[in-house]
Order: C-alpha cells, then sequence, then structure tokens
C-alpha cells in the first residue's frame, strides 16, 4: 500500500491551518494522548487486579486437589445457554499421562487438553494459566501436577485441569472500559476547548501586531505603535516592531527633509547657471572679457554644482551600506595627507602635530571625514591671519582655525544638513560637508565636537575609539 499520497494530503492539510488552529489541535492532542494513556493504565491495573484475584482462587484449589481434597460447585445444565448469567463454578478435569481426560460424574463439560497440559502430567513441565472458550463462556484455567489412581478404570491421572468463568470480571471491565472512553471523549473535547481558549490568549498579541501591520500597509502611518504591557518574547517581539516602525518613521522623515533641502539648495546653482547660458546664447553681442568673466563663472557654479551632488549622493548613502570593510588605519597618517592635499588646494599654512594612533575604520569614509574638517577650516582661516592648526592623538582629530569663530546660536546646528550660518551665506559651500562628518563619525561609534578656541577662531574634531598598537597587526591605509 503506497502511504506517500495520504502522508502528502495530511501535510498539506495541516500547513493550510492558521497557526491558532495548529496550537490548539497540538494542544487538544497532548492532552488526548495523557487521557487515553491514564486510561489504558487503569483499565490494565483494573483488569490485572480483577484477575489476580480468579488465578489466587484456582491455585488454592489445585493446592487441595494435590492433597485429595476437592471442594468445587459443578456447573449447572444451563452451561453455555446464558454466559452472562453463568454463576460463578469451578470445572475439574484429570489429564493422564497418556492425554487422555477423566471428569467426575455429572460434569458434562470437556476442557480442551494439548501438548503443554500433557508435559505437566508426565511431569516435566511447570504449572500453567490460560485463558480458554468453552461453549462461548470465557474461562480461566490453570493447569498444575497431582497424583490420582482411580481404581476403577485402572488409569493414574498426573495433571488436573482447573476451570472458573470470568463472566463477573469482563463483565466489570466492560462497565469500566464504557465509562474510561466517554470520560476520555469528554476530557478530548475539554482539551479542545481550553486548546483553543488558550491559542488565542497566548496568540492575542500577535493578532494585535498583525493588525498594526496590516494597518501600516495599508494607510502608510508610521505611528501606530503597539502597547506593551508583557515581557516575554511576544512583547518583545512587540516592542521590536515599535522600534521598527519609529527607525521607519525617522527614515522617511530624514528622506523627505534630505529632497526639501535638497530642492532648495539646488535651485540656487541651477537657476544660476540657466541665466550664464541664456546670456551666453547672445555671445556675439558680448565683450570678450564680460564673455571670459560669465564662462569663468560659469564653470564655478558647475564646479559647486558637482561638489553638492556629490555631497548629496555621499549623504543619501547609509555609511553601514558601503561594501568597504572596517579595518585598522592610521588616523595620523590620513590626517597627514590631508593637510597635505589642502596646503596645496588652498595656500593655507598647516601646521600639524600629530602621534601615532589607530582605529578601526573604513579608511575611504574617514579620509572624507577627516577632509571634510579640514576644508571648514580652511574657507574659514583668512589667509595670512594665523596658521591652521591640526593636531591628532589617542583617537582624537581636531582642527582649529583663526577665522570669526561659531556664534552661540549657530554651535547647536554646525552639524545639521544644509545648515549654513548667516555670515557663511556669502561663500561656497552647501552646508553637507560637516554633516557628512557626523554620519561616518557616528556610524564608527565616535563622536563630534564643534566650540570657539582659546584666543578667537574655531574648533572643529571628532574622536574615535582608538586601538592599542600593541594588538593592532600591522595597521595600513
Amino acid at each position: 500500500m503506497n502511504l506517500r499520497q495520504p502522508v502528502e494530503a495530511v501535510v498539506a492539510w495541516s500547513r493550510s491551518l492558521t497557526i491558532r488552529a495548529r496550537i490548539a489541535l497540538l494542544a487538544a492532542g497532548a492532552v488526548a494522548i495523557a487521557i487515553v494513556a491514564s486510561a489504558a493504565v487503569a483499565y490494565g491495573a483494573t483488569r490485572a487486579q480483577l484477575r489476580s484475584g480468579i488465578d489466587d482462587s484456582l491455585r488454592t484449589r489445585a493446592e487441595l486437589a494435590a492433597r485429595g481434597a476437592f471442594f468445587f460447585r459443578p456447573p449447572g445444565s444451563n452451561f453455555g445457554e446464558e454466559p452472562e448469567r453463568t454463576p460463578a463454578f469451578f470445572v475439574v478435569q484429570f489429564v493422564t499421562p497418556q492425554g487422555a481426560a477423566l471428569r467426575f460424574a455429572g460434569q458434562p463439560i470437556r476442557l480442551p487438553v494439548d501438548r503443554r497440559d500433557v508435559a505437566i502430567a508426565e511431569g516435566g513441565a511447570r504449572p500453567f494459566m490460560r485463558d480458554i472458550r468453552v461453549q462461548g463462556v470465557h474461562l480461566r484455567m490453570l493447569t498444575a501436577p497431582v497424583g490420582l489412581h482411580d481404581p476403577l478404570q485402572n488409569v493414574d491421572a498426573s495433571a488436573v485441569q482447573l476451570a472458573r468463568p470470568l463472566v463477573e470480571v469482563d463483565s466489570a471491565l466492560r462497565g469500566l472500559a464504557l465509562i474510561l472512553f466517554f470520560v476520555a471523549l469528554g476530557g478530548v473535547g475539554l482539551a479542545a476547548g481550553l486548546g483553543m481558549a488558550v491559542a488565542r490568549s497566548a496568540l492575542h498579541p500577535v493578532q494585535k501586531l498583525t493588525d498594526a501591520a496590516e494597518h501600516v500597509a495599508r494607510t502608510q502611518d508610521l505611528g501606530a505603535d503597539i502597547d506593551v504591557d508583557r515581557s516575554d518574547e511576544l512583547g518583545r517581539l512587540a516592542a521590536s516592531f515599535n522600534a521598527m516602525l519609529h527607525a521607519l518613521s525617522e527614515s522617511r522623515d530624514q528622506q523627505q527633509r534630505l529632497i526639501t533641502d535638497a530642492s532648495h539648495e539646488l535651485r540656487t546653482p541651477l537657476t544660476s547657471v540657466r541665466t550664464n547660458i541664456e546670456v551666453l546664447s547672445r555671445i556675439t553681442e558680448m565683450d570678450p572679457a564680460e564673455r571670459t568673466k560669465l564662462l569663468a563663472d560659469l564653470n564655478l557654479e558647475m564646479t559647486e554644482l558637482t561638489n553638492l551632488v556629490a555631497e548629496l549622493v555621499d549623504l543619501a548613502t547609509a555609511p553601514g551600506g558601503t561594501d568597504e570593510e572596517k579595518r585598522d588605519v592610521r588616523l595620523d597618517e590620513v590626517a597627514g595627507q590631508a593637510v597635505e592635499r589642502a596646503r596645496f588646494r588652498s595656500g593655507q599654512h598647516i601646521e600639524i602635530h600629530a602621534s601615532p594612533t589607530v582605529v578601526h575604520a573604513r579608511p575611504t569614509q574617514l579620509e572624507r571625514a577627516v577632509s571634510n574638517v579640514l576644508h571648514n577650516a580652511c574657507k574659514w582661516n583668512p589667509i595670512g591671519n594665523g596658521a591652521i592648526e591640526v593636531s591628532v592623538a589617542d583617537g582624537r582629530y581636531e582642527v582649529r582655525d583663526h577665522g570669526p569663530g561659531i556664534a552661540p546660536d549657530d554651535l547647536p546646528h554646525v552639524f545639521d544638513r544644509f545648515y549654513r550660518a548667516p555670515a557663511a551665506r556669502a561663500t561656497p559651500g552647501s552646508g553637507l560637508g560637516l554633516a557628512i562628518t557626523k554620519q561616518v563619525v557616528e556610524s564608527h561609534g565616535g563622536r563630534v565636537w564643534a566650540g570657539e578656541g582659546p584666543g578667537g577662531g574655531a574648533v572643529v574634531g571628532f574622536e574615535l575609539p582608538a586601538i592599542d598598537q600593541a594588538d593592532s597587526a600591522g595597521p595600513a591605509l
């Protein structure tokens, strides 16, 4: 018989059930197994106890028969006609070594004799009991050794068979089985009801979570929190769902702010570029000097626009989303290379005081963060007004300029996206450099700061967890 199709059908049916139905089914099944097992044990123990009394009575009469004393009540004439009403009687029969059966006068019942009974009569086996049926009556029979001589028939019997009806025992067991059946049936039904109640209670938080997820999917409302009133696994799941919604809401808000700010920042350079292009369309009417100046302005606007787009891409890309892996990097070497580039591009006098310090970072992002802070100082530090001071030690990178400094009202917003102080609106820039630095540093577990320098100017820097060089396996840039 091929059982594959029925098994596959059962598996498919189980997969179509809801989690609530599965939990209820499993709970009811577990209780049902426990109830059925308990009923089976109770039935078996009762059966063994009842039959034990019958067996003891048969052994007692077998001992009396071995001493020549026979106390038994023979069956009536209606034996086998109504087995349920058969009274408690004993049937006695003797077996010779030759296999012949000897019965008392007036006893018409013949008990079955097989080779095991003959073996006991021959003296080569131990007593044993078995169940038999004679004329529809269920009997318990014992075969035991005994010595008996019948002078009338001149035969010797060496085994006795004693049988007693099990009518009362079977009737009691049938009644017990019926009672246990209904008890088990009621228990299974009760277990099914309790299983549904337990499943409904246990999955109530999951239902709330499902409703909230469906609400979010339907309305795009990320503020639909779930009330967390428990600390178990389901409570932690609900808390995690709320945290996910908050993170998504914050991410969407940041995305919308980024789009709004980017559109605002891009509008000015694009307008300027469009205006310059319209003027260039009348190039034949322009003075050569004006045309040269206009082309220079257009080139500057395109450069600013290119830098702005690059910074927007950097800011919109999550630092954790890059394929670049973190590794041990010499922060002092990265700062030294950034200083060399800044000196060449800006013509500023830059002093650097650095000691070897190793951090675990993504090299490209770290280089961008270092360069942004230094570029900000170069923009604000007037040439000839003093050297820009760079210091690197123990995971700290700090840059000080000698410019106008940062107004107290502007300090909390220095690292905000697109924020530009009133004094900075006339200077080139997008207001994204320090925001990118903050994003990179915080993604590496560090912190940023900005403040007034002693004697004027501004101090901007960041700090990353430093690595002991003795534990570093060859830091590299």
